[in-house]
């Protein structure tokens, strides 16, 4: 009989063979197709602090002092903003008739030596860790909503300025996502009555949020499958009835977590300098048996802001995730 498993395998392994052989290597492409552009829509910039962790992908750029902008292949240029660097990628080819095509320049780390809010936006003042001496600049420009739509980078002061521009929303995706994701004006939650039987669908991942110079902003999209589920279950023990109260998360990295409710509380937590009211949730994690904390975070009105999950002892956050600003669409 035919060993269908090892035809396949056998099958696979030729095919990514000859595709090496080719110069065509189809993980490459993947890890390429990865890289989405950043839309200016998705986060707003009130305070230099909401820069960390951000990562820029612009979708055109140009010379500064060129009239006309040129596509540009996402991945191709990207700039990752933490509280000590800037992380760049600048692999356009700048020609007189504009940028053609793409180079092999690798990705190098410009450090960050000042960071100033301006009249358009910020300005990073970046330095060159080996080569002091070459110091150039990123600025941020941003609207009257505090978004990010342009960014000009010089690497150093004989350097010629480089112009990026980020890709507004378009509007088919404008309408997935208002009526798709949870908003943060979707629930009030003085008490976790409102969200029992309710699943919320987090538009932002704040990896490491604990940690500001290893925290890594991401944007999530109805395909990622992230959802936080509700709900409570009865269990029959002889002829009483007990009522248990569930939280289901699958994270953005494949995770699941099903955290069994032990005890709610109103407490104090301090973020960004501020302290605020958050709805506390002591759980157990149902599969590990570990214990966790899972946090309730509010905005303006008591509305669920954010949502994030601690280790019992350390407090170290292992999860957090925003809702999508304003409040969802609903359909009819």
């Amino acid at each position: 009989m035919f060993n269908l498993n090892l035809i396949l395998n056998r099958y696979f392994v030729y095919l990514v063979s000859l595709f090496v052989l080719i110069g065509f290597s189809p993980f490459a492409l993947m890890a390429q197709n990865a890289v989405k552009y950043t839309l200016a829509e998705d986060r707003q910039f009130a305070s230099s602090s909401d820069l960390y962790g951000s990562l820029f992908v612009p979708f055109e750029g140009k010379m500064s002092h060129a009239h006309y902008p040129d596509p540009i292949k996402a991945g191709w240029v990207s700039f990752e903003i933490t509280s000590l660097k800037v992380n760049i990628v600048e692999r356009v080819n700048f020609t007189p008739g504009g940028i053609q095509g793409s180079t092999d320049a690798e990705p190098y780390t410009f450090y960050i030596s000042r960071l100033d809010k301006t009249g358009y936006g910020y300005e990073v003042s970046l330095i060159n860790r080996f080569h002091r001496d070459l110091q150039g600049h990123l600025k941020l420009y941003i609207d009257e909503k505090s978004q990010v739509t342009m960014l000009k980078y010089r690497p150093s002061s004989t350097d010629p300025e480089h112009t990026y521009f980020i890709k507004r929303i378009p509007k088919r995706q404008r309408n997935i996502d208002s009526k798709f994701f949870t908003h943060q004006e979707d629930f009030k939650v003085k008490s976790l009555e409102e969200l029992m039987g309710e699943t919320l669908y987090p538009f932002l991942s704040f990896e490491e949020s604990s940690v500001v110079d290893e925290r890594k902003v991401t944007r999530i999209y109805a395909r990622d499958n992230v959802d936080i589920v509700f709900e409570e279950k009865s269990v029959i023990k002889g002829k009483k009835e007990k009522v248990t109260r569930h939280i289901f998360f699958n994270t953005l990295d494949g995770k699941k977590f099903n955290f069994l409710l032990k005890k709610t509380k109103e407490a104090e937590y301090r973020r960004k300098d501020k302290v605020t009211k958050v709805l506390e949730l002591q759980v157990k994690e149902e599969t590990t048996q570990k214990d966790y904390f899972v946090i309730l975070h509010r905005g303006v009105k008591s509305m669920l802001k954010a949502i994030e999950i601690q280790r019992n002892k350390t407090r170290e956050s292992v999860l957090y995730y925003e809702m999508r600003r304003g409040k969802r669409v609903v359909e009819e």
